[in-house]
């Protein structure tokens, strides 16, 4: 009796970055390449420090007023992100579109 371990299925994922759908080579695997985990990465770290940048001009009082900053900012820094995303999702499913009917 060949002693082999127990394969292990992973059910297709749509990619984080491209929304394509992938097989896993492991569990847990979110993106469809390294690629694109790296874009992925990358736009999220630099988010991050502008997000930081924006909340920390809203919460800290100015030195000349002493007021706080307006939440506005932020907060349209967040809608652009999301219409960044929207159009990244549309343009991935358009390259897609068009490789379809090239190939067929």
């Amino acid at each position: 009796m060949p002693d082999t371990a127990p394969t292990l299925t992973v059910p297709a994922r749509r990619c984080r970055e491209c929304g394509g759908l992938f097989a896993p080579a492991q569990q847990g695997q979110e993106f469809c390449s390294v690629g694109h985990r790296h874009l992925y990465h990358n736009r999220v770290t630099k988010r991050g420090r502008q997000a930081y940048e924006a909340a920390m001009a809203w919460r800290m009082p100015d030195a000349a007023s002493g007021k706080r900053g307006s939440p506005t900012p932020l907060s349209n820094m967040v809608d652009r992100w999301i219409a960044e995303d929207n159009q990244r999702a549309r343009d991935y499913e358009a390259a897609r579109s068009a490789r379809k009917r090239k190939a067929g």
